[in-house]
């Protein structure tokens, strides 16, 4: 494992693209001006500034016992209800009921297009990129979970630990009382343990199938039994009374283990540091390792008491990672997509009423992984209904929403800010087709683009040169190359 030395312009945006998402060209100029070491150490080392993202006024403490209090039906129509018959009680609990599920839909759509907003305008996007590794990799899901805000402070302990340490993020993603209503921890008792969440554990977010037993599962569930939530709080405390605590056996090891205690001992497994390794490389990455290099990355991560960024730098600043066959080989995930086109075209935040129609049809949505498993990632982005959505997800963006699939799209996505394409594509740029498709090749592709697709650009270019280039036909220029293949790779 080497660090390269060589340098380029196309390094500065390989660098960027996976580090982050993406980036302007200005940016990719600036980053390339730093040299290699200080532009990843920049990129390591980047925080957003304090007040930048206000959180949602709703996962203020008032708020959540505010709406907690209305899923209940509030004083007022509980006092109504005591005067009413079972028929007309019923109907008003179905009411309640509504108007609960809208205000709590309503609420992740916010805490949705906050995130998105997030990652389009951040000082700090490997911060933004490893908060949404953490939210894949411990996946959990708003369908079952309910409340808003239990999934916006894990959101936030993600980006908390982002750059952290493994283990200590395991041992608070335990305690997490969204993970703990979505993997069954709330309610588990002495008596009854569920093995939800200690199956998961091993299974899905440190070992992986086939290094641990079924009695493993059992000792280990044993650990997380009588935990309490307050859900407005968000404070999780442990009923002793409901709590085992007898020795249990796990993974060789004899002890009174509490929760803590269990990640302790399933870190001590060398397999633990292989397993996260080998997820950071393939979301980062996206090919297969060479020979040596996940288990050379392993013993850093373990080394460092599984610190995560000396790995990450490691893996960032090594002549594999930065490699022909890694650049622009791995396919966009349609948030990383939507994101990096939205960058690109300094476009400040995601249209809002448009977000939740558009990821869902590309088939990623934050806060609904399909499974604990999180999301299939590479080429289970790409079928024949994901890429037309792509195509029409450009063409909404790009065209300030003047182009979609059909007008029922356009109704959906409301009015759409579009790019300023005097700033992209100023009017002496216009003038020559040739120079224009070669900066705008290199703001989205910063890389030889097929001589096919090249040539098409250019003829759009020159056909729609005349005695003025307007913005409508540059978009749908820029929609043209965003609908390419070559543009869902990074």
């Amino acid at each position: 494992m080497e660090t390269t030395r060589e340098w380029t312009l196309p390094h500065a945006a390989h660098l960027l693209n996976r580090v982050g998402f993406g980036g302007t060209p200005k940016e990719i100029h600036a980053l390339h001006g730093m040299g290699r070491e200080k532009a990843l150490g920049f990129l390591m080392d980047a925080e957003d500034k304090l007040g930048s993202f206000p959180p949602p006024a709703w996962s203020a403490a008032e708020g959540r016992r505010e709406m907690l209090a209305q899923t209940r039906g509030g004083t007022e129509k509980r006092a109504a209800m005591a005067n009413m018959d079972e028929a007309a009680r019923e109907k008003m609990r179905k009411e309640i009921r509504r108007e609960a599920v809208k205000e709590q839909r309503n609420q992740i759509d916010g805490l949705r297009t906050w995130w998105l907003t997030r990652m389009c305008q951040t000082e700090a996007p490997l911060r933004e990129k490893m908060t949404f590794f953490w939210h894949d990799h411990f996946a959990c899901s708003v369908q079952k979970v309910r409340l808003s805000w239990l999934m916006f402070d894990q959101n936030e302990l993600f980006r908390r630990h982002a750059l952290g340490n493994f283990k200590s993020l395991t041992k608070a993603i335990a305690k997490d009382p969204a993970m703990m209503i979505f993997l069954d921890t709330i309610g588990s008792r002495s008596t009854k343990p569920n093995e939800n969440f200690a199956r998961e554990l091993m299974e899905l977010f440190t070992l992986g199938e086939g290094h641990y037993s079924e009695a493993d599962i059992k000792q280990a569930a044993l650990a997380f039994t009588g935990f309490q939530l307050d859900k407005a709080s968000g404070k999780v405390s442990q009923n002793r009374g409901q709590t085992n605590i007898m020795e249990k056996t796990l993974l060789g090891e004899t002890g009174k283990f509490d929760a803590d205690g269990i990640v302790e001992v399933i870190f001590r497994q060398p397999r633990c540091a292989v397993f996260l390794t080998e997820k950071l490389w393939d979301y980062f990455a996206a090919v297969p390792a060479p020979a040596g290099l996940i288990d050379k990355l392993a013993e850093i991560l373990r080394a460092g008491d599984y610190e995560v960024a000396p790995v990450l730098r490691e893996m960032f600043g090594c002549a594999e990672f930065n490699a022909a066959e890694v650049v622009r080989t791995r396919i966009k995930s349609p948030v990383e997509y939507l994101v990096q086109m939205l960058r690109q075209l300094e476009v400040a935040a995601p249209p809002e009423r448009y977000l939740e129609t558009a990821l869902k049809e590309m088939g990623q949505v934050p806060f609904l992984p399909p499974n604990v498993a999180g999301w299939d990632w590479g080429r289970g982005w790409i079928n024949t209904n994901t890429l037309l959505a792509r195509y029409s997800v450009a063409g909404v963006i790009s065209t300030g929403g003047e182009s979609g699939r059909n007008s029922e799209r356009k109704m959906r996505a409301g009015k759409v800010a579009g790019p300023d394409f005097a700033k992209i594509a100023p009017p002496e740029l216009r003038e020559s087709p040739a120079k224009l498709v070669a900066e705008l090749c290199f703001r989205f592709f910063q890389s030889e683009v097929p001589t096919k697709e090249r040539e098409a650009f250019e003829a759009y270019a020159k056909v729609k040169l005349g005695a003025s280039f307007t913005d409508g036909e540059l978009a749908e220029l820029v929609h043209l190359m965003m609908s390419t293949p070559h543009y869902q790779l990074s």
